[in-house]
């Protein structure tokens, strides 16, 4: 009798025993597998982020092959050249796994804020009044919230002095004497403004008025800190920085000019920049700045986004096309 329940507590035992075993396989085997699909996980959204970046980084390679090609094809640029009007669909096939969307945009056709002072390489001091006055217009147009005219006075007097190269403070500007009262202490540029954001360093300029809100677009849709001649294309302007022109310019003509360039039997017409006198009742009093003028695109900023599942990669560039129409590459940056 104790041999059979000595027997039977064996048996007990090795079951138990057993069962301990099994239950501790299935948890390593459970584990192993968690571990296992994580490190696929893990490996499949690093290879599709690689994967990505080289989407987003031919998208670049495929707009600078397009301002090439339009250079040596047209001698004037607009908003209906293969560029501006890029098909997203079209563009979306051309990778098998994932799309890519590409948006050019001409840095040629906005306001140079470095030309509110006159340098050598630009159009003198008479093209920086101009300039300023332009910007001016601009500021009061309505396009931007709170903003009065002193204070526009005041902020172009600000940059003015940011931009010069002496230490005279003008009537509303600042100069090192300002900017050294403030916390954290530094000193104004005394130069060409190299990024949009440092605009946010000089008295007066707030994010919203650089950058907008939800409802207002921002002083960064309409200006630039490249080139240094001081020209805006007439073919590709903002309508905003079309009214601001001339003092006398209607948001409604403005419009009629916005209208008259993106019709594809005008094209022909947008090589000169004095087509404005050919829209039909145009203002005969109203003679816009030809010496700002010009229909001929040299900066462009490219944005490439590469598209895949619940992915997205970012990169941007700058790049200036030289008169042989070759597009180089001035900056990039991945977001």
């Amino acid at each position: 009798m104790r041999q059979t329940l000595f027997r039977l507590n064996d048996r007990g035992m090795a079951l138990l025993i057993t069962i301990m075993v099994i239950s501790l396989l299935i948890g390593v085997t459970v584990q192993f597998n968690k571990t296992v699909r994580q490190d696929y996980f893990a490996s499949r959204t690093q290879l599709d982020g690689e994967y990505l970046k080289g989407v987003a980084r031919s998208g670049l390679s495929i707009g600078m092959a397009l301002l090439e090609a339009d250079g040596l094809e047209n001698n004037f640029d607009s908003e209906l050249d293969s560029w501006a009007s890029l098909d997203d669909e079209t563009l979306s096939t051309l990778f098998s796994g994932g799309t890519l969307a590409l948006n050019i945009t001409d840095h040629s056709g906005r306001l140079q804020i470095n030309s509110l002072v006159a340098r050598p390489e630009g159009g003198g001091e008479e093209s920086s009044e101009e300039t300023r006055e332009i910007l001016k217009r601009l500021l009061l147009s309505g396009t931007f919230s709170n903003i009065e005219e002193q204070q526009v006075v005041e902020l172009i007097d600000a940059l003015v002095d940011w931009l010069d190269t002496d230490e005279r403070e003008s009537d509303f500007g600042a100069e090192d004497s300002y900017y050294q009262s403030l916390s954290p202490p530094y000193e104004a540029a005394n130069g060409p403004i190299s990024s949009i954001e440092e605009l946010l360093l000089v008295k007066g300029v707030d994010r919203e008025l650089l950058f907008g809100n939800d409802i207002s677009p921002g002083l960064a849709d309409f200006i630039t800190v490249y080139g240094d001649d001081g020209k805006i294309n007439i073919n590709t302007a903002p309508r905003q920085l079309l009214q601001a022109l001339h003092p006398q310019m209607s948001e409604e003509l403005a419009l009629t000019l916005e209208d008259y360039r993106s019709q594809e039997l005008n094209r022909d017409n947008l090589e000169n920049a004095d087509w404005y006198r050919q829209v039909p009742a145009w203002p005969g009093d109203i003679e816009l700045p030809d010496g700002l003028l010009s229909t001929k695109s040299v900066w462009f900023e490219l944005e490439s986004q590469g598209v895949f599942h619940d992915q997205r990669k970012r990169m941007s560039a700058v790049v200036v096309r030289d008169q042989d129409s070759k597009t180089v590459l001035v900056s990039k940056k991945s977001q």
